[in-house]
């Protein structure tokens, strides 16, 4: 019987090739680094149009958690904007019945727009937060959707991954500012208390009952 399981286990090694875990040469990294607040967890991707940055709750996956942060970017000085925005099937997937689309320079001086209307076709979970920032020719365009409504500490991480990716911006284009700080985060435990209480916050929240939006311009 020993001979019989050694002999199978030779057949085993000799037979099986180990397949090692792929590993990319060049790992998939924005230019724009991002400070992602603690409690969060996050990827990049490369691009100067279209989907540059997704973050999670930590405890959660991309694949299921119930709220996503999503950060855009638009490059105005591209004489030719790709026809489909980079990584944009990403947006997609979470978010099925919303689309990004590229704002051209007439809705982007448009000051009557909200940034929905701008970016954005269809809706996307209970509660959507929206910021547009802009540094010279870029726009960064970050939104929050959640099934659920957000807390206060939830908001301020969001408000504060925006400033940190102006930041980061400002920093390659060569304009100097003080780099937004933030000690640490209760995102984890905000977003649990809010997915078991359904709590809602008075302001810059899209509702499904409420009948306008509210942004954050």
């Amino acid at each position: 019987m020993k001979l019989l399981y050694c002999f199978l286990a030779l057949l085993f090694f000799l037979g099986a090739e180990c397949v090692p875990i792929e590993t990319p040469d060049q790992p998939e990294r924005s230019r724009f680094v991002i400070r992602a607040p603690s409690g969060w967890a996050y990827r990049t991707f490369k691009g100067n149009n279209g989907l540059i940055g997704v973050l999670w709750p930590k405890g959660t996956s991309f694949n299921d958690c119930d709220t996503a942060v999503f950060v855009f970017i638009q490059d105005f000085n591209e004489p030719f904007l790709p026809e489909v925005p980079e990584n944009g099937h990403l947006f997609r997937e979470k978010c099925p019945k919303s689309e990004f689309k590229f704002a051209d320079t007439e809705d982007d001086q448009n000051q009557t727009l909200s940034i929905e209307e701008k970016y954005f076709t269809g809706l996307c979970g209970r509660t959507e937060v929206m910021f547009e920032e802009k540094v010279k020719n870029f726009r960064i365009i970050t939104v929050l959707a959640s099934s659920f409504y957000v807390s206060d500490d939830l908001f301020d991480d969001v408000k504060y991954i925006v400033s940190a990716y102006k930041a980061e911006i400002e920093d390659s284009l060569g304009i100097t500012k003080k780099k937004p700080k933030k000690n640490s985060s209760k995102i984890r435990d905000a977003y649990e208390k809010e997915r078991d209480s359904g709590k809602k916050t008075t302001e810059n929240v899209r509702d499904e009952k409420d009948d306008q939006p509210v942004f954050e311009d």
